[in-house]
């Protein structure tokens, strides 16, 4: 793997998120250091837009280490099947999980709700007084 300097990669990631296209995003995913994770996460969580917040979990879809842990437990909210998917592959630190909500060479919504209940608050705490 070549190493990227943060002035690079961050340099690189603002152009591929205003062109909000995963290509852009894909070819920088072999770049991501858990370095990068704490200005990866202060991006997304500045982010209100899903567009664009699921092209930083489609970044850093690869990534188990607890750096990455606010992006890929938030990604089970995403609107995408494919981020449910990853953030449910980062809950059970297993990445191999993915092949199992693929069919026809794309991740099926369907299968994902299968798993989906497991991870999602049926009902917040603080509504139980309604």
């Amino acid at each position: 793997m070549i190493e990227v300097t943060p002035k690079e990669f961050f340099t690189e990631l603002e152009f591929a998120l205003e062109s909000i296209t995963f290509d852009d995003v894909e070819r920088m995913r072999d770049y991501v250091s858990p370095e990068f994770a704490q200005h990866l996460t202060n991006i997304y969580q500045e982010m209100n837009d899903w567009n664009q917040k699921e092209l930083i979990i489609h970044l850093v879809q690869d990534q188990l280490s607890e750096e990455f842990a606010l992006i890929m437990l938030d990604a089970i909210n995403a609107p995408s099947a494919e981020s449910k998917a990853y953030s449910i592959c980062y809950r059970e630190n297993d990445r191999s999980l993915l092949n199992k909500y693929i069919a026809n060479y794309e991740v099926k919504p369907e299968l994902v709700a299968k798993d989906l209940g497991k991870y999602l608050d049926l009902k917040k705490w603080w509504q139980f007084w309604k």
